[in-house]
């Protein structure tokens, strides 16, 4: 099973699936979606890539959204990396009530993107996170959304913090957060009915160009904000549980991937940065 995305510049990634019955209900389902399906604003395609001009627009149009939605204040600071994230945490928080309340559903979806594409940018402007991903939204459609289906439970192995260049995986699709999520962004505010771990997916996806981060370092950063956090109290499930859903899910592989050394890592992260997935081609 193999599926090549084609960007607007002309290159071409192939991927090779993994023999899992989620990957063939997910390529399945990407023969049913089409590109005018996908969310391709610039806050919620391209992830990783953008300069410190756009990070600052990007914070400007959020405190424009928090302010039109009575959401608290933004108080980022890009000269100052400590406060960042628990500032964008207290904004999440209240994200879910302000949908559900259907103020200004347009507005408040936005500022949930920015809120997730500046977690991205900023991890990368401040911590060195290398972080870089192109997200295929495909959720922002009922007929699209709704293709949703349970991920076998025995396929819950497939899951992994482990997402580095050439990996393609299924990407959230709930409003709330998961426990990577709620761990990277080290969220104490975020209150237990908002933590919703990945049992389901349509065919909204990512194509990783991150650089590896330690896994035993995550692996303890991970435990220690479990308890933190309240353990199996707050999340209703042992840290070791599969339906943790620790991470995301491994549909499959970018072809050739070991040939792609760091300066040619470097080099396709270069080409792809101003670049958009325009469609996809499945054989």
């Amino acid at each position: 099973m193999d599926i090549s995305f084609v960007f607007a510049n002309g290159v071409s990634l192939k991927y090779i699936l993994n023999d899992t019955v989620t990957a063939r209900n997910w390529l399945d389902m990407m023969r049913k979606v089409r590109p005018h399906h996908m969310s391709r604003s610039e806050e919620n395609h391209r992830h990783g890539f953008a300069s410190k001009e756009l990070i600052k627009a990007k914070v400007d149009q959020l405190t424009h959204c928090c302010a039109a939605l009575g959401m608290p204040k933004v108080e980022l600071s890009l000269n100052h990396w400590q406060s960042w994230q628990t500032n964008l945490n207290a904004i999440h928080a209240t994200f879910p009530d302000i949908l559900k309340s259907g103020v200004n559903n347009r507005l408040a979806h936005t500022s949930n993107l920015l809120i997730h594409w500046l977690e991205y940018e900023l991890a990368n402007l401040f911590d060195n996170a290398e972080q870089y991903l192109f997200n295929l939204d495909f959720n922002h459609y009922p007929e699209t959304y709704n293709l949703a289906k349970e991920i076998p439970s025995n396929e819950f192995n497939y899951f992994s913090t482990d997402i580095d260049f050439g990996v393609l995986n299924l990407h959230y699709i709930y409003i709330g957060r998961h426990f990577l999520e709620m761990c990277n962004a080290w969220d104490v505010t975020c209150p237990v009915a908002h933590f919703r771990p990945q049992w389901h997916h349509n065919a909204t996806c990512a194509i990783n160009f991150s650089e590896h981060q330690p896994q035993e370092l995550l692996n303890e950063k991970m435990q220690q904000f479990y308890r933190a956090r309240g353990g199996i109290e707050f999340f209703g499930l042992d840290y070791n549980h599969p339906r943790m859903a620790k991470g995301f899910f491994k549909l499959g592989q970018l072809e050739n991937l070991h040939k792609y050394t760091f300066e040619r890592r470097e080099e396709m992260r270069n080409l792809l940065k101003e670049s958009h997935v325009t469609h996809w081609v499945i054989e």
